[in-house]
């Protein structure tokens, strides 16, 4: 037989091991289907029942309806000839006739729509094949069907309530196992929590002092901007500035240090930063923007308006004061003085006075680069007209310079036009072809707004207030921190410091601590240079360990809840005392060499067990194979397997109760002989290919101590003379007992000699016996009691075959 066929024979047997559970639940969906069929059958027969019944209520109503109105037909005709033949009849006769009448039609009325609706549910029922001729026959052939399909329903709810409780019975097995992986998963989680729990505690220690890293990094970063030394004066104060502006303010250390960075970038030397600082924090909180945005605009507006340093408070104020009391946004605001800034510095107006331009445009809805352009333009006119601006501003009688030749207040000239307009009564378009002539095109929508504002005053209202605009921000601020969020930041704010002093305190034997290991880093590295061939050999034991270690980890995953109860017995037997000491530490070595190649086995064999109790003779005959595979290929470590044997009995009867419950549960197939072959031969080529994976480890291992007892023997910490220890023990052993050697210990002063009894290798076997059972049963008898009957000699049989073995006292030998 070839290998595929050997494949397919055996993925055979597997299909047939998951048959039952596939059957039960194509069974469960067929029955849903065949219920849900069966309903809706028989709500259509009751529809029907439905129809029948008011097909006979309405044709009865008609009946009735019909005499009513040949009744109401005769009365009224006998009215109509009673008032006829009366010469002058009653003013009641008239009322009876029409009040005949009206009946008469109303049950015509009710009659044709009796006789519509009998007429339609006719056709009804002639479509659903009944005939309200012969309705009677109909009827009762319509209640057999109903009986019949109610009680079809009822046995399919049966069958279905019989799957359930046998899918309930598959639910209950599959329960256990999964408890049982449960039970190990526990153990690693356990084991992940601890772990979790100390990485969580690093973290949070690294996260508490981060500010106080960062912190120092922006420092560093500040000090190389302006060049100076980390223990001068200059650095002194800004780096106790910002930690007062982190103690006290809504801000932090750090966002101060970043503000100070922005001020240096700008220009900014070490007066100029620790005055301006301060503005640039509060102006970010106000505004909400980012500080080096606010950084920029008031370094920017410093520049242009050529303002010391003791002024920087105050552009701050009256930047912030424009967006608070105009229309103007930061971004409208920093875009417009952007342009219009330099001109009105030369023009001789002030910040207070450009930005009451600004937020009057803004006001207007002449907005960010076009209120700039507006402005620069008006300021550029006014301060040297030249031209035909000029002589329109020499026809309306305004003059642009005093005496001297300076340029007069701007409020002050767009006043004097603003009157010379109306004093003129100039038109609509008279004042366009001016303001034009004198602004140029896109300048003369916004001398319009200005010169309105200058008059009506609003312009000098602005400049007055942002004149009195000193702690304007900082209040600002205050009543916009003063609710939750506040409180939020300042929290921070004060978590954060206490971050910054505990760094403090620890950076000295932090840094020195990463000093050291660089030093050691730095001597590894030319030592590796001055040691190549040693480096390369170093490197090829890594890769071979951490080959090994992910193929034991992959397997591990697979095979977690076996290892975790071999564990579990290796811990219980080196807590049996003194006594057991030295067994104890020969099942760890044996474990620590070969563990998981058995747990793997363990677990596929016991998985198998389980799952396809069912098809029993022919996967026994299977892995009667591979056990035979495996035996071949292990014989060499097969010693080691013999103080496990004790243990594995042990587990081996705790599985026979699942055993039993399977053979109550699911009866066995009988396979031929033939089949019975073919399986083995499969398993015996199984059992040899999964040894073979089993024992790549076991070279692996093989390579990587030769590797090590090479690098020891070079460092000069072991010699080649140990290498002859394990033959001159065995010399003595042979001299002496001739078998296993056990060591003495210290705790154990007994008889010294004692060897425990160990079970030689046993041979492999293949259960294949036939079972017949002789059942006299009854004429009459019920299915329940011949299901006992058949219980019954199923355990009479195991507990006499049990009996017998016990009584045998066989031993492989």
């Amino acid at each position: 037989m070839s290998n595929d066929v050997k494949l397919q024979v055996l993925l055979k047997a597997v299909d047939q091991a998951t048959r039952p559970f596939k059957s039960i639940q194509t069974a469960s969906k067929t029955l849903s289907g065949d219920i849900r069929d069966t309903q809706k059958s028989l709500r259509e027969l009751n529809g029907q029942a439905s129809r029948i019944d008011g097909f006979r209520k309405a044709s009865a109503q008609l009946a009735v309806t019909g005499q009513e109105l040949k009744k109401a037909k005769q009365e009224a005709a006998a009215l109509a000839i009673q008032f006829r033949n009366t010469e002058q009849p009653t003013r009641a006769q008239a009322q009876a006739m029409d009040a005949a009448r009206k009946s008469a039609a109303a049950l015509q009325l009710k009659h044709n729509s009796l006789r519509q609706a009998v007429q339609r549910q006719r056709q009804e029922l002639s479509q659903a094949g009944i005939n309200t001729r012969s309705l009677a026959a109909d009827e009762r052939r319509l209640k057999t069907s109903i009986s019949e399909t109610t009680a079809q329903l009822n046995r399919q709810r049966e069958a279905l309530a019989r799957v359930s409780a046998q899918q309930a019975k598959l639910n209950a097995v599959k329960q256990r196992y999964q408890a049982g992986k449960e039970l190990a998963g526990n153990a690693a989680a356990m084991g992940a929590a601890g772990v979790g729990m100390a990485t969580t505690g690093s973290l949070a220690g690294v996260a508490l002092m981060k500010p106080g890293y960062d912190f120092t990094q922006k420092n560093s970063e500040l000090q190389a901007v302006l060049g100076v030394a980390k223990d001068s004066a200059e650095m002194t104060a800004l780096r106790k500035q910002a930690r007062l502006l982190g103690d006290n303010t809504a801000a932090s250390a750090d966002d101060a240090a970043g503000a100070q960075i922005i001020i240096a970038k700008a220009g900014g030397d070490a007066a100029a930063i620790q005055a301006a600082t301060p503005v640039t924090l509060n102006m970010a909180l106000a505004n909400r923007r980012t500080m080096e945005e606010n950084a920029g605009l008031l370094m920017g507006m410093k520049s242009a308006f050529q303002l010391t340093n003791d002024q920087v408070s105050h552009i701050g104020d009256v930047l912030s004061m424009t967006m608070n009391k105009t229309a103007a946004d930061f971004d409208g605001l920093s875009d417009a003085l952007t342009y219009a800034a330099p001109v009105a510095k030369n023009a001789g107006v002030s910040i207070e006075e450009a930005a009451a331009m600004v937020g009057a445009l803004h006001d207007a809805k002449i907005t960010g680069s076009m209120a700039g352009t507006g402005s620069r333009a008006i300021l550029s006119r006014l301060q040297a007209p030249t031209g035909q601006a000029y002589a329109a501003i020499k026809e309306l009688g305004v003059k642009t310079a005093d005496s001297k030749g300076n340029t007069r207040p701007i409020f002050t000239i767009l006043k004097e036009m603003q009157a010379s307009f109306e004093k003129n009564k100039l038109g609509t378009g008279q004042r366009a072809e001016y303001m034009k002539t004198i602004f140029g095109e896109e300048a003369s929508s916004a001398a319009a707004v200005l010169m309105n504002a200058a008059q009506s005053g609003k312009l000098d209202k602005l400049t007055a207030a942002f004149k009195a605009s000193d702690g304007k921000t900082e209040e600002l601020v205050k009543v916009m921190q003063d609710n939750l969020g506040g409180d939020f930041k300042e929290f921070q704010s004060a978590y954060e410091a206490v971050g910054t002093d505990l760094f403090d305190q620890q950076e000295s034997s932090l840094r020195k601590l990463v000093q050291t290991a660089t030093g050691y880093v730095l001597k590894l590295d030319k030592w590796i240079q001055q040691n190549k061939e040693l480096a390369q050999t170093l490197g090829v034991i890594t890769a071979v360990a951490i080959g090994v270690v992910g193929m034991i980890g992959a397997i591990g995953l697979i095979a977690w809840p076996v290892i975790t109860g071999v564990n579990a017995i290796i811990a219980a037997a080196t807590a049996l005392g003194t006594v057991f000491t030295t067994v104890a530490g020969g099942v760890v070595t044996a474990i620590g060499a070969i563990s998981w190649p058995v747990v793997a086995v363990v677990a596929a064999i016991v998985a198998g067990a389980l799952l396809i109790r069912k098809y029993w003779e022919p996967i026994s005959a299977f892995f009667g194979g591979v056990m035979e595979g495996l035996r071949t290929v292990f014989a060499p470590v097969a010693e080691l397997f013999a103080p496990l044997k004790p243990m594995f009995d042990w587990l081996g009867g705790k599985l026979k109760a699942a055993w039993d419950w399977f053979n109550n549960l699911i009866a066995p197939v009988k396979s031929s002989q033939e089949t019975l072959n073919s399986f083995r031969d499969a398993g015996v080529l199984f059992g040899q290919r999964l040894a073979d994976a089993l024992t790549l480890p076991l070279t692996a291992f093989n390579k990587l101590r030769s590797g090590i007892d090479w690098v020891l023997e070079k460092l000069g910490i072991i010699n080649k003379e140990s290498s002859t220890l394990d033959q001159t023990a065995e010399k003595a052993n042979a001299a002496t007992q001739g078998n296993s050697y056990i060591p003495a210990t210290s705790t154990y002063s007994g008889y010294q000699a004692y060897q425990p009894v160990t079970a030689p290798a046993g041979r492999s076997y293949i259960d294949q016996s036939k079972s017949e059972y002789h059942i006299s049963v009854d004429g009459g008898g019920n299915g329940t009691q011949l299901d006992r009957q058949l219980q019954d000699a199923l355990e009479k049989f195991e507990r006499e075959k049990r009996a017998r073995q016990r009584a045998s006292m066989n031993h492989d030998g």
